[in-house]
């Protein structure tokens, strides 16, 4: 039963042409636009269910300074270009 059901969906996904997401959906809907099919083999095992946590901590010390980057005062502040609230509305109106 499960076979048909994802050979439906394969067969089905084959006619989108453009995919839209929201919030965590967009991190499948980048992944089927990647790796198309796959998704339905790879996507759980690869990178729903990965310890990111583990890779993080094997990857940090290679390279400090991206974690220091962050933790850094201003990192996101207006000199970077916005803060998380975005830029100021009055200021686009003016460009």
């Amino acid at each position: 039963m499960r076979s048909t059901i994802h050979r439906f969906l394969a067969h089905t996904l084959l006619r989108v042409n453009v995919i839209t997401s929201v919030s965590g959906g967009s991190y499948t809907a980048a992944y089927y636009g990647l790796f198309g099919n796959r998704i339905f083999g790879d996507f759980a095992p690869l990178f729903l269910y990965r310890d990111w946590r583990r890779d993080l901590a094997l990857l940090l010390p290679l390279r400090p300074d991206h974690l220091l980057s962050i933790v850094a005062s201003g990192y996101n502040s207006q000199r970077s270009g916005g803060g998380l609230s975005g830029p100021d509305p009055v200021q686009a109106q003016d460009i």
